[in-house]
């Protein structure tokens, strides 16, 4: 590998247009491009560099049901990374390999403590 990313990496999912008919074609209605091939992404967040990529093919039914096909993915793309202290914004099984996440919350969960829900700006400092 002769790229090192940095410390935070994201791992997002990205629709491609496309208006080839393949069999592992998408159709997300919610997308500004419905229609296209949906390939999942691991990015340096620092660079903007994408570190890692493969198109979604569909729901793999030899793997385990006990992870979400999402996290599948996000676990495939940041294996590289494990144990050694990066943080990613993606899933929580990826705590237990040696990795930080972030992730958003909504304000209108009741675990949400109520010193979180009066923040303004929409946004959270750090602790001090």
């Amino acid at each position: 590998m002769c790229y090192k990313p940095g410390e935070n990496i994201t791992v997002d999912e990205q629709l491609f247009l496309s208006k080839t008919c393949c069999r592992f074609f998408q159709y997300v209605p919610n997308k500004p491009d419905k229609f296209g091939i949906k390939f999942w992404l691991a990015i340096d967040v620092n660079s903007k560099y994408i570190i890692k990529t493969f198109p979604y093919l569909g729901k793999d039914h030899s793997k385990s049901n006990v992870l979400s096909v999402g996290e599948n993915a996000a676990f495939w793309l940041v294996k590289p990374y494990l144990k050694r202290g990066r943080n990613t914004t993606s899933v929580e099984s990826l705590k237990e390999n040696g990795l930080s996440y972030v992730r958003t919350i909504s304000r209108v969960k009741r675990e949400v403590p109520n010193s979180l829900k009066k923040t303004k700006k929409n946004y959270i400092q750090r602790p001090s």
